[in-house]
Order: structure tokens, then C-alpha cells, then sequence
């Protein structure tokens, strides 16, 4: 089998963001008076603005939930956004894939222009050659799986001759709507991937050599 590619999730994956985003979270809630029904805690970093809303909201209200992520997105493209930082050992695994001449690519939940501040902010620009949100096309994409499909179907790549790495189980589940086979990043925001099928691959840290290992050993 051979790896031509590495997709990235974002959120818990590349980068913790959590500060930030419970921080614009909070503000959020606090701003248009709505009471959270859940706390605010990095768990629930992932899916969609609105899906997080709701579920923190307990309410699938579309004027409600318009008001409150109006109000996150205010706070967070200003000031959030500014508190993301990259997990240990990323930048370098990043350089190592580029030097082994793997391309690198970017399926993220995450709206298009935050995403491409954080990118750009890392120092990462150079290193990723297609960076697709739900939002970076129109109409907007509906799903990780329909991100993951679209950014095959743009770099021209085969799902098996990929490894898409994320912490979360919907980050799986996805990747195997596509058929890409799918690695955990278990320093992410989901915790040890307990609940996770014994066919992902698990990784403890970010970490090139290990990656490329556990993909060839698994496969």
C-alpha cells in the first residue's frame, strides 16, 4: 500500500483551540441571555457551530440558535481565535511529512476564515496543499464525510492510498463513509478513544516515524 496523502481534522487534532472556543462560547451565551444546559468543556469541540449550540442550548430554535452563534462568531474571529496553539511535536511531524514529499491536507468542521488565521498564524501555510471547510464552497458542504469526499475528488487522490487523522468518533465514522483508512490522534479532545473500534489506528503523540509505522503495520 502506498501513502500519498495525510489529511488533518483541525480542532483537537493540529491544534488546541479549546481556550478560545469555550471562551467565545461563554461570551456567547452570556451576550444574548440564553442559559447553557451542558458546561463548557473541550468535549464538545467538533462538529458543526450549530450542532454545538443546540446541543448546548438544548433548543433547535433557528432564530435562537442565529442570535447566539452571530454572537460566537463576533467573539471569536476577534478574540478567540487569537488563543489557539499547536499541540507539542505537530510542527515537527508536519515538516517530516512534507519531507518525505507526503502531501498534506486540511477536512475541518471549522469555518473557512478562522481556519485559514490559525493556518496562517502557525507558519503553515506552505505545508498543506488543500484546506477545505464546510463553508469554502457553495453550497456549503454538510458533512465531514461530504469535506472528505470533496477534497478526494479535488487533489485527485485514491480514499485507500490516504490516512485521514482526527480525534473524534464522528472524525471516524466519516473517514469510513469515504473509505479512508483512519488513524486517532489521542492527545486530542476525546480522551484515551475508548469508544473508538479496535481497527483505528492510535496515536499516543504527533510523531512521523510512529505515524508512518502504525499506517503500515496496520494496513
Amino acid at each position: 500500500m502506498t501513502l500519498r496523502a495525510v489529511l488533518f481534522d483541525l480542532d483537537g487534532t493540529l491544534v488546541d483551540s479549546s481556550i478560545g472556543i469555550l471562551n467565545s462560547l461563554a461570551a456567547a451565551f452570556e451576550k444574548t441571555g440564553c442559559k447553557p444546559i451542558k458546561p463548557f468543556s473541550p468535549e464538545i469541540i467538533g462538529p458543526p457551530l450549530l450542532e454545538i449550540l443546540s446541543l448546548l442550548s438544548g433548543s433547535s430554535d433557528p432564530l435562537l440558535l442565529g442570535r447566539i452563534s452571530e454572537s460566537f462568531m463576533g467573539h471569536y474571529d476577534t478574540v478567540g481565535v487569537n488563543q489557539t496553539i499547536p499541540f507539542p511535536g505537530v510542527a515537527q511531524m508536519l515538516q517530516s511529512l512534507n519531507a518525505a514529499e507526503i502531501s498534506l491536507h486540511i477536512a475541518t468542521n471549522k469555518r473557512h476564515s478562522p481556519t485559514s488565521r490559525i493556518i496562517e498564524a502557525m507558519g503553515w501555510s506552505a505545508m498543506f496543499e488543500l484546506v477545505l471547510s464546510p463553508d469554502s464552497v457553495s453550497p456549503a458542504l454538510s458533512s465531514k464525510a461530504a469535506i472528505l469526499a470533496k477534497l478526494l475528488a479535488e487533489a485527485n487522490l485514491q480514499a485507500t492510498d490516504c490516512l485521514y487523522i482526527g480525534d473524534r468518533l464522528d472524525d471516524y465514522n466519516a473517514a469510513l463513509e469515504v473509505g479512508i483508512p483512519f488513524a486517532l490522534a489521542e492527545w486530542g479532545f476525546e480522551g484515551d478513544g475508548s469508544d473508538f473500534p479496535l481497527d483505528a489506528i492510535r496515536l499516543q503523540k504527533p510523531d512521523a516515524d510512529h505515524l508512518l509505522t502504525s499506517f503500515f503495520d496496520g494496513a
